[in-house]
């Protein structure tokens, strides 16, 4: 059955990754509307990560959409809730970017990491805010000139005893001066308990008190020092993200018209003491996608794909072929400079002439030009990334055409071949062919 495949759709367009080895991830229970993303962590530092990908690197190549980046018109809204996960308010520093929804977008060789922030972006819809707290008790018979205080972090909290102050007034001293002075602190007093807390919710939980005396004194606390606890956040938060006005941490607009990936992060939530083995659980509801652009166009009827291996394509240079999961299952690498590849092919009708290549952190710039026009060049190479891309060089009239693509690079750099393709665009899934899947299934093979 034939559907029209539209961009952000979890059941479509999205993919897990995870930290390996120790981390597991998977996304399941997928509609249009929501998903789970759960798994296990094993270490603390643990990771998983939900990407969308303007390229589709896992389908194969003779089923992929049209690569289309541009996300400017679009604006997605969801429900969230984490289980064994940092919370989307955490204040912790982010080792791994739980905080953000990383954007790589840009002119293609001058590509930037844009940070958008969550919580800036999110709003509670489900529990509230419970301050953390811990309680100390203070006993004993207060001698003048001594010292007795309360510290948190950089914070200290002293208070001189004089004649005739008893415990309750000196707790009531310090509690006061909490109050007074700290940005991040607050107090109350019952008789001589002085409870402290944390404004911070789940937060504050990770936040510790220490408790101290000094000088000739009689005065004793109950405890020399306690974590925070009873603190809680909101549990569910609604996230909405106007893709035509997204700015990130550094007050930058994100351009959001040239896309190339996304990624939400999740980590495993810091445990006191050895790390204990823990399932996790990311639950998203209520997703929703509105705007204009959100449908993927695909290389319909009328198209041709010439691969690498069909009888009119020319090499000059030195080139190698590889087998794997490319189309039509080969590609051909040339690692020398000056190395070329032309196709002459014919096309009755309008089309857009992409080209099928593979980017990777050793690979070069091409040079390409059609019908003996000007020459564009455009660098393939991506640091620490594998993938095969279709790139959309140009749209030509019917007829015939002339497209010659060169090693552009220095000797020792990839030059990958896979296929050129004069598509004509549209935008519902064709039904494939018995022919076709007997195709596919050999290729992947």
């Amino acid at each position: 059955m034939s559907e029209t495949i539209q961009k952000l759709r979890p059941d479509r367009d999205l993919q897990v990754y995870f930290y390996r080895p120790t981390a597991i991830a998977a996304l399941s229970n997928a509609t249009a509307t929501g998903f789970r993303l759960s798994g296990s962590w094993r270490q603390q530092f643990d990771w998983a990560v939900l990407e969308w990908n303007r390229d589709n690197v896992f389908e194969h190549p003779s089923l992929r959409y049209l690569p289309d980046g541009d996300l400017s018109g679009l604006s997605l809204s969801y429900e969230e809730s984490r289980i064994g996960c940092i919370p989307i308010d955490s204040d912790l520093f982010p080792t791994v970017d739980w905080p953000y929804l990383r954007i790589w977008a840009g002119e293609d060789g001058a590509e930037s990491l844009y940070f958008v922030s969550l919580r800036d972006n999110a709003t509670p819809v489900e529990g509230s805010y419970q301050p953390a707290y811990a309680e100390f008790t203070l006993s004993g018979s207060p001698v003048s000139g001594s010292y007795v205080g309360i510290a948190n972090a950089d914070q200290h909290f002293t208070y001189q005893v004089y004649a005739g102050d008893s415990v309750g007034a000196v707790v009531q001293a310090i509690a006061d001066s909490i109050n007074a002075f700290s940005t991040s602190l607050r107090a109350s007093v019952s008789s001589a308990t002085l409870r402290v807390y944390a404004n911070t919710g789940v937060n504050g939980n990770r936040r510790a008190v220490y408790s101290y005396v000094s000088g000739t004194t009689s005065v004793a606390w109950d405890s020399v020092g306690q974590t925070l606890r009873h603190g809680a956040s909101p549990t569910r938060w609604r996230v909405a993200l106007n893709f035509a006005n997204l700015i990130d941490r550094d007050g930058h607009r994100v351009p959001t018209e040239r896309v190339r990936k996304m990624r939400w992060t999740y980590a495993a939530d810091l445990q006191d003491g050895d790390f204990q083995r823990t399932a996790f659980q990311v639950l998203v509801s209520n997703w929703s996608v509105t705007g204009q652009g959100r449908n993927y166009l695909l290389a319909g009827p009328g198209s041709r794909r010439i691969e690498q291996s069909d009888g009119s394509v020319v090499y000059t240079g030195s080139w190698v072929e590889e087998r794997g999961n490319y189309s039509g299952g080969s590609i051909r690498k040339s690692v020398t400079s000056g190395s070329r590849v032309s196709v002459t092919y014919r096309c009755d009708v309008a089309h857009t002439l992409y080209l099928g290549t593979r980017c990777t952190p050793l690979a070069t710039t091409i040079a390409y030009s059609v019908d003996g026009g000007a020459t564009t060049s455009i660098s393939m190479r991506f640091a620490g990334e594998d993938y095969l891309r279709r790139l959309r060089l140009l749209p030509l009239a019917a007829g015939t055409h002339h497209v010659s693509i060169q090693h552009a690079g220095t000797s020792g750099e990839e030059l990958w071949f896979d296929f050129v393709e004069a598509v004509v665009s549209s935008s519902t899934t064709p039904v494939a062919s018995e022919e076709t899947r007997l195709t596919l299934a050999t290729d992947w093979d």
